[in-house]
Parts: structure tokens; sequence; C-alpha cells
């Protein structure tokens, strides 16, 4: 694309003389483009892979260059489109929550640029917590531990754990990883009366 000066020039003869035409400019524009972007699975889950993939289609042909995949306007990957006009990401970082997606045909050759969007559904990871007690029944003023558990199937979870008997506060805790998508905490007491009950809440 761009601007062409185009000139003709006659070399005259014996019975007419030379001219020259006034120069015409000449505007070519690059070939408009059409930029589409698909997200495979959508909605999603936290954690899971999310396969972000661009095609670009053009007029006379099929464009060749590089897209840009951005979440927000801040750029999550780069891609090279192939022979048939298509690339491909795979994000699993994306967060719980809907994400505004662009990708972004910059442009190449005898091609123009143009941009495609989707919005991203991110679902929070289903979670299973469960609780283990070092002794059971223990005996009053016995110090005794719990462990609390979290289970996720795409990620290991993250956050606090707060532990309560008879819905008053025996402590709380932050769960570390314990193995992929599995993450514990502890909570220690020697303060539970004969009789008390146990609660968890994450």
């Amino acid at each position: 694309g761009g601007l062409h000066q185009i000139v003709a020039t006659y070399a005259g003869s014996a019975a007419f003389a030379p001219a020259t035409a006034a120069t015409l400019t000449q505007e070519i524009t690059a070939n408009p483009t059409t930029t589409s972007l698909f997200a495979s699975p959508n909605p999603s889950v936290y954690g899971a892979n999310v396969i972000l993939t661009a095609s670009v289609s053009g007029a006379g042909g099929i464009p060749a260059g590089t897209v840009v995949i951005a979440d927000g306007g801040m750029t999550i990957g780069t891609c090279a489109l192939s022979s048939a006009g298509l690339c491909a990401i795979t994000r699993s970082d994306l967060t719980a929550g809907t994400h505004g997606l662009t990708a972004t045909y910059q442009g190449s050759g005898n091609y123009g640029s143009s941009v495609g969007a989707l919005s991203q559904v991110v679902t929070p990871a289903p979670t299973t917590a469960t609780i283990a007690v070092s002794a059971n029944p223990s005996t009053d003023g016995t110090l005794v531990t719990f462990t609390v558990t979290l289970d996720a199937s795409t990620a290991t979870p993250a956050g606090s754990v707060t532990v309560t008997a008879d819905g008053v506060l025996v402590d709380s805790c932050t769960p570390t990883q314990a193995s992929a998508n599995r993450a514990s905490c502890t909570v220690s007491t020697a303060g539970l009366t004969p009789g008390t009950r146990l609660d968890r809440k994450s």
C-alpha cells in the first residue's frame, strides 16, 4: 500500500513537441482483512488449559504475519499465522471472571491490520475440603492437631482456612502445596472441652 507519483512523458516527434502530463498521485490501499478469535473451552475452569485460536482471512488470498493476543489490553501471547491463516496459544493462568480478549493481526505485505474479540468466562475451580485430627477421641487438656486438606482438579488451592468449634474460632491457617492440585494446613489446640464439636470453614 502507499502513494505513487505517476508521470507520463511524450518524447515528441518531427511534427509534435515533447510533452509531460501533470503528475498523478495514485493511492494503493492494503487488502482488507478479517480477524476472528476462538476459545476452547469457553467457559473454562480456573487452572485449566484454554486454547485461543486466531483466524485471519483477506481479499485475494491468505495473509501471513503475526497475531498479538491480549487480555484487557495486556499482551498474553503472540503467534505466527500458518499457511491456512491460523495460529494459536495456550494459557492456563486466566483468573476467574470474565475476560475481554482480543486478537490483533498486525498486517503484512499487501494486507492491512484487523482485530477480533471475544469474552472468555473462567469459573472458579471446584474444591473439596477434608479435615483429620491427630486423636479422636482425645482427653480434656490434650493438645490435638487438625489437618485441613483442600483438593481441586485443575490447580493448587490458595487462600485461608478457619477452624471453629461449636461456632467459636479455634484458629485459622494458610494452606501450602502438599502435592499437585492439593494444599493443606494445620491448627492445634488444647482448649477443647468435653463434648466440643469441631467445624471447618474455608
